[in-house]
C-alpha cells in the first residue's frame, strides 16, 4: 500500500463488470466497501467498457446491487463513442453501427443516421446478435478507407456462469475481414477518454483518485496511460500479463484497508 498516498485520495473510479457485479450477481465485498467509502464522503464514479446499456440502465443495475448512485456518475463507452462521433463528423452523416440498441440510441441523439449507405464511419461494440452479414457490411465499408470507431478491446466479459465473448472478439473479426490497413480507434479502456470524463464529473484531479478494475490490459493499463494510481481486484477475469502492474493488488475489496 506504500505506492498509494492515501492522504491525497479523495475519490475512487470503479469498473463495473467483474468489480461491482458478475452478470446480474452483485460482488458483495465490493458493494460493502463502496457504500463504506460513500459514507466516509469519498467521491465515487463508475465507468464501463460495456456499451449495451444506457447510463440510467446501468444506474438501476447498480442500485439493485445495493449502491445508491446518480446516473451522471456512470461513464459508458456508448456515450463516449457518440461524443467522439459528434466531434469528428457532421450532423446528419450516415454511420454504420454494429452494436446494441443503447449504442445506436446515443449516436442518434447526436443527430446522426444509422445506415450502411454512404457511411462515413463504422462504429462497433458488443452485439449479442452479431452475424456474418453485419461483419461483411462493416468490413466492406472499412476497405474503402473509412475509420473504425471501436467501443473497447475486451475479448471476454465475466458473468454469473463464467465468461462470455466481449466486444473485442467481435471487433477483431471485423478488423481481420477488413485487412491489415484498417484505420481504427478504441474509445474505451485502455484509452483515457472515459477516465477524463469521470474526473470532470467528479471535479477532482487524477492525483486525488484511484481507479479500481479487474483487467490488467484495459483497466490498469488505462490508469497507467493516464499516470494515476490503480487497484487490481481478482473478482473478475483471469490476468496473465506480467508487464502491467497495478499500484495495489487485492483478492477482493474486503481487503482494502486504509486510514
Amino acid at each position: 500500500m506504500r505506492k498509494i498516498n492515501w492522504k491525497k485520495i479523495k475519490g475512487f473510479i470503479f469498473d463495473l463488470d467483474g468489480v461491482v457485479y458478475r452478470g446480474d450477481k452483485p460482488i458483495n465485498s465490493a458493494v460493502k466497501k463502496i457504500n463504506e467509502l460513500i459514507k466516509k464522503k469519498y467521491k465515487v464514479a463508475f465507468l464501463t467498457n460495456n456499451s449495451t446499456k444506457s447510463q440510467k440502465e446501468f444506474a438501476r443495475k447498480i442500485i439493485k446491487c445495493g449502491i445508491k448512485i446518480n446516473f451522471k456518475f456512470i461513464i459508458t463507452t456508448s456515450v463516449a463513442t457518440a461524443n467522439f462521433i459528434s466531434k469528428n463528423y457532421k450532423i446528419g452523416d450516415n454511420i454504420y453501427v454494429v452494436g446494441s440498441n443503447a449504442l445506436k440510441k446515443e449516436i442518434k441523439l447526436k443527430r446522426f443516421n444509422i445506415s450502411k449507405n454512404k457511411a462515413k464511419a463504422v462504429v462497433a461494440g458488443l452485439d449479442t446478435n452479431i452475424n456474418y452479414e453485419k461483419i461483411t457490411i462493416a468490413s466492406n465499408i472499412l476497405r474503402t478507407g473509412k475509420l473504425l470507431v471501436a467501443t473497447n478491446p475486451d475479448k471476454i466479459l465475466p458473468n454469473e456462469r463464467g465468461f462470455q465473448p466481449g466486444a473485442g472478439s467481435i471487433i477483431q473479426s471485423i478488423i481481420e475481414a477488413s485487412g491489415p490497413n484498417t484505420k481504427k480507434i478504441f474509445i474505451g479502456k485502455p484509452n483515457i477518454f472515459l477516465i477524463k470524463e469521470a474526473l470532470q464529473i467528479m471535479k477532482l484531479n487524477k492525483e486525488n483518485v484511484v481507479l479500481v478494475g479487474d483487467q490488467l490490459e484495459t483497466d490498469i493499463q488505462a490508469a497507467k496511460n493516464f499516470k494515476m494510481k490503480s487497484i487490481l481486484v481478482e473478482t473478475g477475469v483471469p490476468n496473465t500479463s506480467k508487464k502491467i502492474k497495478a499500484s495495489l493488488k487485492l483478492k477482493n475489496l474486503n481487503n482494502l484497508k486504509f486510514k
